[in-house]
């Protein structure tokens, strides 16, 4: 007799949970980088500080969903230009492309990215839609609000919701955001009932650091001595996940094997992200 079937969702839950796990390891590096206040490692693009969800301290920016503070980013390890003045952004005006029809009760999801310009010059924040098509350039996606915001936030933050298809050239993902949608009509903008909330994603890196000498002499080794904690901790959750999910591949029950008894369709599908794990780590990709 072979194992349970549903024995794959707990699985699948497990290593969702490994994700998040995974996830603190660049978070605590980072931290490490920012109280050094130099960069380990040249990438792309960083943020190294600022960019935050702020109240708009300009009169223009008092009917926008979304401010931004000015921020200090770096390209390929050099410095950007800093902008002048907070970023205001108007989120309900992405709702009013791909339909003019007024919105009720449902939820949108999207991000707010920084997106590059030639060096030093400041990048630009381009906020999006969660959008469907091949390219993510599709029909909106919104979701009725048959479940409570904390879970649609909660769905956001963890990766359960598809990522946003970013803007084109270099890129860093600030923030996630859930537009809490009672009711929205661009012709009527009096009526609108929007509450957005943010999930920040930014690690702020490498510039400035903690210069003052007794902060220094504290929190740098301790940012280094967390990083290293993590990195172990990871290391360990990794290692039993990966020895949890071997020896479930491995038992000898599965009718007639492993390979056969679960399928991309039919009636023994693999949760999706259990499946992209065995791909991942064991090379196992499943019959069509």
């Amino acid at each position: 007799m072979p194992p349970n079937k549903y024995t794959a969702n707990v699985l699948d839950a497990m290593i969702r949970g490994r994700d998040l796990i995974y996830s603190s390891l660049d978070k605590s590096y980072s931290l490490e980088e920012f109280a050094m206040g130099i960069h380990l490692e040249v990438r792309d693009m960083d943020v190294c500080w600022g960019y935050s969800f702020i109240e708009p301290q300009l009169a223009a920016n008092y009917d926008k969903e979304a401010t931004l503070s000015i921020g200090v980013s770096k390209q390929d390890g050099s410095l950007n230009n800093t902008p002048a003045d907070e970023f205001g952004l108007s989120l309900s005006d992405l709702l009013d492309v791909g339909g003019a029809e007024p919105l009720q009760n449902v939820y949108a999801f999207g991000s707010i990215f920084l997106q590059a310009n030639t060096p030093p010059a400041t990048p630009n924040v381009v906020p999006l839609l969660l959008r469907g098509g091949s390219n993510g350039t599709g029909t909106r996606l919104l979701v009725n609000k048959d479940f409570d915001i904390e879970t649609a936030v909660s769905a956001m933050a963890n990766g359960d919701v598809a990522p946003v298809t970013p803007p084109a050239g270099t890129v860093l993902e600030l923030f996630r955001f859930v537009m809490d949608i009672t009711y929205f009509d661009s012709s009527a903008s009096y009526k609108n009932r929007i509450q957005t909330h943010m999930i920040d994603l930014r690690k702020p890196r490498g510039w400035g650091g903690y210069a003052e000498e007794d902060m220094g002499v504290v929190l740098i080794p301790a940012a280094i001595n967390n990083y290293n904690s993590v990195t172990a901790g990871v290391d360990m959750s990794e290692n039993a996940v990966k020895d949890i999910v071997e020896t479930w591949v491995q038992l000898p029950t599965w009718e007639p094997d492993f390979l056969q008894f679960w399928q991309k369709s039919g009636s023994n599908v693999m949760p999706e992200r259990l499946e992209r794990y065995l791909e991942e780590v064991f090379g196992i990709t499943l019959l069509p």
